[in-house]
């Protein structure tokens, strides 16, 4: 991929995370800037990374028709590039889209083409994020078994690329997966491995969904004050970010637990917030899905006249914006409000309008086949009263709705009561009371379930932070992070890196006159101040060997003019040495570098350049700076930069042109050991 495109490809991707619709439009307008200066098939992919760009907005605001062709012009410009990975990204949206309008066949279809495209081309990172999307259609279908192999798959693929954002979303979507059966402490230990996976990374974004998630799961088991805390956590962390559809979710979900708690006023105001802000961010799909809980709220409170404006304005919206879901949910809430109201006629006309997708949808189908028995009551036909009900029943019990079971356990026990089929009426009635009391014993045994669990987390998390803290104050930062994050074998070679080694001068004879606890003193505080002036210029402490400090410049992050940041350091640091005498080995070029040991880890680097620096410090003199031609060298390129006007160093709150600072003075050709005959130099600070 062009380098330019490659860099709006990456402003695009953070655009995407926080749903800045806004930011999307300017990189539109950018790569209309950039297509003037490109041809042929780096034309084409850009081209087809705007129509993507254009597709995701129209996404977020929530004109999925408006999305769906523009994904489709994508597709058509990936296809003409012949950009296998652009393909499969576009038929990935593609399916997305269909999804969200709950024409799941043709999603599935889109997904499985992207995943046999990106199989052929072993593109493992879109494999993974299509095997995840299909998982997602079979969650909303119902089918939470076969989403949960579909995810297993795509984390063993993240988990084989070592991409470890990869792993905790996955690790995040199989929680969700385990909440929806219903099995809350397994959800909260996927969730919380995810939380500490993104926590971990700096990663705010992914750490909020994951809250808002785990909120979630206490809200399905009853516990309104801890869901009411994680989604007020994650709220702090969109409102931090300025995420406005994070924001309007959250408030969202905080009005369902008013709700949940029967605080019905309080609910429709949080409903209306998050209306609000989906409508200040342009969400139409969050608008009318805001709205749709609002006027459930108001048919809660009783206020059936205000509840049906709401209903219908819904219907009106996801019917243009092709949110069939949405749409059957909300017309299977219309029937229902009717029939409270008493418009027998107009509820029956819904019932024959009954849209194909509510079938597809469990929740909705049984809600559907309920309202149909209704009616059949009302028409004088037990018989197809009783089947509606039946197949409802059916359908609770084969996804394992339990709620839904009792309650339609319950209008059977009506219905065989007016029809004087007393034994069949207690049976239902049994079976509505056996239900109840599950649901009640399994709420109490999910939160002594989650107690435990949380406890197990909080115990297992300290433990955790321990074994962080230790990694972090014996490891370079980066390292630290790696092993964090799963990776178990550290090792890296760097083509180019500068190395020092300190020794303090005839540190025998110094030292044995000298109490254990006076020479410590003396080694503590001189390479405290090493190592304060190390993470100044952005160097690296490798280790100390008794009375020898070891540090290197451009591994394992990398250093902009790291001669210079590794020459200013060891000048700090032969002043900071006062009145010890100590000298100074300097040398540059690749290493070798990796973590060693298990219980008690070190990173450490080794290799000919490691050597070479070493030989510097043993050939050195006491006060002085010894280093290599090659250093030298480098060294003098970076001045020579520094004096043409470019800019400034980076790894030092000191505002120092380098040139002034030090010079290098020619020591002349002396023997090294191992390497024979080597030019070299004396670094002195000015």
């Amino acid at each position: 991929m062009h380098p330019l495109i490659k860099e709006l490809v990456d402003k695009a991707e953070h655009a995407v995370n926080i749903h800045d619709t806004e930011r999307l439009r300017a990189l539109v307008e950018e790569s209309d800037d950039l297509l003037t200066r490109l041809e042929g098939r780096d034309a084409l992919i850009l081209c087809g990374e705007r129509e993507r760009w254009i597709g995701v907005r129209e996404s977020i605001i929530g004109d999925l028709p408006a999305a769906l062709v523009a994904f489709e012009k994508a597709l058509v410009f990936y296809t003409d590039a012949e950009d296998d990975h652009g393909i499969s990204r576009a038929l990935g949206n593609i399916g997305i889209t269909n999804a969200n309008m709950g024409n799941f066949v043709e999603a599935l279809s889109c997904y499985h083409s992207a995943l046999d495209r990106s199989e052929k081309s072993s593109d493992l990172a879109t494999m993974a994020i299509v095997c995840g999307n299909i998982g997602i259609v079979h969650s909303n279908t119902g089918d939470q078994e076969v989403a949960l192999q579909w995810y297993h798959r795509a984390l063993s693929i993240h988990q084989e690329r070592k991409d470890h954002v990869g792993i905790a979303r996955l690790k995040g979507n199989i929680g969700v997966i385990y909440g929806r059966r219903a099995e809350y402490p397994e959800a909260l230990r996927w969730l919380f491995e995810s939380l500490d996976m993104h926590e971990a990374s700096k990663n705010r974004v992914s750490s909020s969904i994951v809250m808002g998630s785990i909120g979630h799961v206490y809200q399905a088991i009853g516990d309104y004050a801890s869901a009411i805390d994680w989604y007020m956590r994650s709220l702090a962390i969109e409102e931090e970010i300025g995420n406005t559809h994070g924001i309007a979710v959250l408030t969202g979900n905080i009005g369902t637990i008013h709700g949940s708690v029967g605080d019905i006023d309080e609910s429709i105001i949080w409903l209306q917030r998050a209306r609000d802000f989906h409508d200040a961010h342009g969400n139409k799909l969050g608008v009318a899905a805001a709205r749709g809980n609002i006027a459930h709220a108001l048919m809660e409170s009783g206020n059936r006249d205000e509840a049906e404006v709401e209903i219908r304005a819904v219907l009106e919206d996801a019917a243009a914006l092709q949110l069939w879901p949405l749409h059957a949910r909300m017309h299977i809430s219309l029937i229902r409000l009717l029939l409270e109201k008493g418009s027998i006629d107009e509820a029956r006309t819904l019932v024959g309008l009954i849209p194909d997708i509510a079938w597809t949808v469990p929740t909705t189908a049984i809600t559907a086949r309920m309202a149909m028995s209704m009616f059949a009551v009302l028409d004088n036909n037990p018989v197809l009263a009783e089947a509606e009900l039946m197949n409802a029943l059916e359908v609770a019990r084969i996804h394992g709705i339990k709620e839904r079971e009792a309650s339609i356990h319950k209008e059977l026990r009506s219905l065989y009561r007016k029809l004087g089929r007393f034994e069949e009426s207690i049976n239902h009635a049994d079976q509505f009371e056996l239900i109840n009391d599950e649901l009640r014993g399994e709420q109490h045994r999910r939160r002594v379930s989650t107690l435990v669990v949380e406890r197990t987390m909080s115990d297992e998390r300290k433990q955790a932070e321990k074994q962080r803290l230790l990694l972090f104050n014996v490891l370079p930062e980066p390292i630290a992070r790696r092993i964090l994050e799963g990776e178990l074998h550290v090792a890296e070679d760097y083509a180019e890196a500068a190395v020092m080694f300190i020794d303090v001068v005839g540190f025998t004879s110094v030292s044995k006159n000298m109490q254990t606890a006076e020479v410590l003193t003396m080694l503590n505080e001189l390479f405290t101040s090493f190592d304060a002036i190390a993470d100044e210029y952005h160097i690296t402490k490798v280790k100390t060997i008794g009375d020898a400090w070891m540090g290197v410049s451009n591994a394992p992050s990398p250093l902009d003019r790291h001669h210079s940041a590794i020459a200013m350091a060891a000048c700090e640091m032969m002043k900071a040495a006062g009145g010890i005498p100590i000298r100074i080995g300097l040398h540059s070029g690749p290493i070798s570098s990796g973590v060693i040991g298990t219980v008690r880890r070190t990173w450490d680097i080794w290799g000919d350049t490691v050597n070479v620096a070493s030989r510097m410090e043993s050939t050195s003199e006491s006060g002085k700076i010894h280093v290599s031609s090659s250093f030298a060298l480098a060294l003098k390129g970076e001045m020579a930069k520094r004096r043409d006007g470019n800019a400034d160093v980076k790894w030092s709150r000191h505002a120092v042109t380098l040139h002034n600072a030090v010079t290098l003075h020619e020591r002349g050709t002396i023997e090294i050991k191992g390497k024979g005959l080597m030019k070299t130099f004396w670094l002195v600070a000015r």
